[in-house]
């Protein structure tokens, strides 16, 4: 009984290696080696692709103890070792663009269509859902079990477009177990000193991708550019295209329906690369033909020539005879591919797996909804109530954003739901101070669903507001992302997702300051009003001021308008964000604060009131109106590359912190506020304010962010000149 369940076990063993051994491409730890190139390539963009949808830093930061990046990397090797029906698997990781199929394994499903079956657990359908999830879920251990499916799933596709890259899998060639197909063998034996990067800067995959976001994009493996009479070329056309039209296989050297096509080749001059001596003891030459139309491949094959005598019992024995590139003196060859015609083939397909694998991810985080400032120009504010550190009864309750379907394939979001995502940590200390701030390892999440079926159109944004007063955004939030997810019809399909990210800023104040109990006399400041101010301006001795206003004002009927970059508004008595009565010389006021683009307009205006009945002059009922464009504070730890931290071998974090000035003890943001101030006499006097108080100057923090380089990291101030109005 023990032999025959030994015998059994012995002929399955043996049905497995065959069928696994004939289908492998890239040994999986090359694929392991290729997707940590491709995400090395792009750490940068997905680092932010990441930070931007999750609040994680970073490609290495950590789900349940395990980096994304060592996610990804498993499930790549993982995509060749299913336990269940190897052969199955492996059978699906092949794709010709000659017939849009695998073409083998009685064209057994195709890699791209593996990688868009939803009955496999780890298809890019799939992944999408589980991201879907691991956004919207209110429990945080469920959101990292479906974040780490996502991360899995995504992994085992690039594996899928990987496999593209290497011509038994583009040109259907179904290799033996026994007899290894000498690119993909020297792939593994040379994997420490491949060159990943091809020569010169990556090569950049240049597709516009149109296609349903509901699968991954077809154009990454065929882009229809590859035809039996037609050679695809440029940056535009599918892997499988590249590796299928300008590269052989060990058993499809030369075939008719294929290209390479001899007259694809340079069989005319052929150079000579060595002698070799054949299994008769004679010198044979090994000769090389190059491929010359399309892309240019100097060892396309080679073969030897038996140059001294046919052996009649080869002939008869079945040896190929005839001629090689039609020419009559190579009456017997024998065609091959050797470790001179892998080293250059893998010099151009191992660079554009990485690439396209890049690409690959990249679409996948791509967003497809599209945040935008709503026309308030702001997204959330709250005014200030005079709550000091840490600031508890103050907090955004409401956000309030414009939103706009940006799918690439064209489609529609009709009759489905819209959920709301904020990601933020919190700052350990007052994060409206001077200095660096520690922030909280957690990060939070703000989580709410739009009531009701709701559509994101595609031409006219749609306004949306969300009522967070359930879960607040607190006024120590730093690191803040806004994600929105969409689920249900997308074009003819129902059930299906769509998200989008944007960067905002952190909770950022607007700070006013009425300056105008001081004035500038003659490069010199004095106190308004004062006699030492009348003095320099009282020319009948009346100890009244006869030629200049030089007295204190009150800044009365203050108005502030926010307003996005690209459409900036005035504000008035009527168009406004919120309004003061009174600012008294000498205050400072902190109106609000608010969430906003980096960048966005701000406006205010107020007019002067008189303080005392000395001052005679005429002042304006209501007064004049500025504009300027505003900055939000950055508050956050981003990926930069890696040049900045003068190492690109790794990545290089930046800390984004404010530059508070004080301003006659009070700190002050000029990113969005400004210093009233009287008008200087004469009109060319210069009083700098740092005669009142000292500011900091971008070159102080230009020093500070030098020497933090020095760590591995960059300290990247956010500073803004003080904003002063007459």
């Amino acid at each position: 009984m023990k032999s025959k369940w030994f015998v059994a076990v012995a002929i399955m063993l043996s049905i497995l290696l065959t069928y696994t051994g004939k289908l492998m491409a890239f040994d999986s730890n090359l694929h392991v080696q290729i997707l940590a190139q491709s995400m090395r390539q792009n750490q940068v963009t997905l680092s932010n692709h990441i930070a931007g949808y999750t609040g994680l830093t970073s490609i290495i930061s950590k789900i349940n103890g395990v980096s994304i990046y060592g996610l990804m990397q498993r499930a790549t090797y993982d995509e060749d070792a299913q336990l269940l029906l190897p052969h199955v698997y492996l059978c699906s990781h092949f794709y010709n663009p000659l017939i849009n199929k695998s073409g083998v394994c009685l064209s057994y499903i195709s890699a791209y269509d593996q990688a868009n079956d939803i009955g496999n657990l780890w298809s890019w359908p799939n992944a999408r859902k589980y991201f879907y999830e691991g956004l919207t879920l209110a429990n945080k251990d469920q959101r990292e079990k479906a974040l780490t499916k996502a991360f899995k799933g995504l992994g085992h596709v690039v594996h899928l477009v990987q496999d593209m890259a290497v011509p038994t899998h583009t040109r259907s060639d179904y290799h033996s177990f026994f007899f290894t197909e000498p690119f993909e063998s020297y792939t593994k034996s040379q994997m420490l000193t491949l060159n990943y990067s091809g020569s010169g800067a990556p090569y950049k995959v240049d597709i516009n991708i149109t296609s349903s976001i509901q699968n991954a994009p077809r154009q990454l493996w065929d882009g229809d550019f590859y035809s039996y009479n037609d050679l695809p070329a440029g940056n535009n056309i599918g892997l499988s295209e590249y590796s299928a039209a300008n590269f052989f296989s060990d058993d499809t050297i030369f075939n008719a329906d294929k290209r390479p096509k001899v007259e694809d080749t340079d069989c005319k001059n052929l150079v000579s690369i060595g002698s070799v001596v054949n299994n008769r003891g004679e010198t044979d030459y090994l000769r090389y033909i190059s491929k010359i139309v399309g892309e240019k491949v100097d060892k396309l094959v080679a073969f030897g020539l038996l140059t001294a005598y046919v052996d009649e019992n080869l002939i008869a024995s079945g040896w190929p005879v005839g001629t090689t590139c039609g020419n009559p003196n190579y009456v017997l060859s024998l065609l091959g591919l050797d470790d001179e015609i892998s080293k250059e083939y893998a010099s151009k397909l191992v660079p554009l797996a990485v690439t396209y694998g890049a690409a690959l991810m990249d679409y996948f985080f791509k967003s497809q909804i599209e945040i935008i400032l709503p026309d308030d120009g702001l997204y959330a504010f709250v005014p200030n109530n005079g709550s000091l550190y840490p600031y508890t009864n103050m907090s955004f309750t409401k956000i309030t954003l414009k939103a706009r379907n940006i799918l690439p394939s064209g489609e529609n979001m009709n009759g489905g739901t819209v959920t709301l995502i904020v990601t933020y940590r919190v700052a350990n200390a007052d994060p409206f101070k001077p200095g660096v701030v520690n922030v909280s390892n957690e990060i939070y999440h703000s989580i709410t669903k739009m009531n009701g079926v709701t559509s994101i159109p595609r031409d006219v944004p749609e306004e949306f507001t969300f009522d967070l007063t359930s879960n607040p955004i607190p006024l120590l939030a730093t690191d803040v992302y806004l994600q929105l997810a969409y689920k249900g019809q997308i074009g003819t399909k129902a059930d299906e997702v769509a998200f989008g990210y944007k960067d905002i800023s952190e909770p950022t104040p607007a700070d006013f300051f009425n300056n105008m109990d001081k004035i500038c006399l003659y490069d010199n400041w004095y106190d308004a009003g004062s006699p030492a101010a009348l003095a320099v301006v009282d020319t009948n001795g009346n100890h009244i001021a006869n030629v200049w206003d030089l007295y204190a004002h009150n800044a009365q009927n203050f108005h502030l308008k926010y307003s996005p970059l690209s459409n900036p508004i005035d504000a008035s008595s009527t168009v406004k964000t919120v309004s003061i009565p009174l600012i008294n010389p000498g205050e400072h006021k902190r109106v609000l604060y608010f969430l906003s683009d980096y960048d966005f307009n701000y406006s205010y205006r107020y007019s002067k009131l008189s303080t005392t009945l000395d001052d005679r002059f005429w002042h304006s009922i209501t007064g004049k109106v500025y504009l300027f464009p505003g900055i939000g504070i950055k508050r956050q730890t981003d990926i930069v590359p890696g040049y900045m931290c003068g190492d690109e071998s790794y990545l290089c974090s930046s800390l984004y912190k404010p530059v508070f000035y004080d301003f006659r003890g009070v700190n002050m943001w000029s990113g969005s506020g400004g210093i009233f101030i009287n008008s200087e006499y004469p009109t060319n006097s210069n009083c700098p304010l740092s005669q009142l108080n000292s500011i900091p100057t971008p070159s102080t923090a230009t020093t500070m962010q030098s020497q933090l380089r020095k760590r591995g990291a960059v300290s990247i101030p956010v500073y803004a000149e003080p904003r002063l109005t007459r």
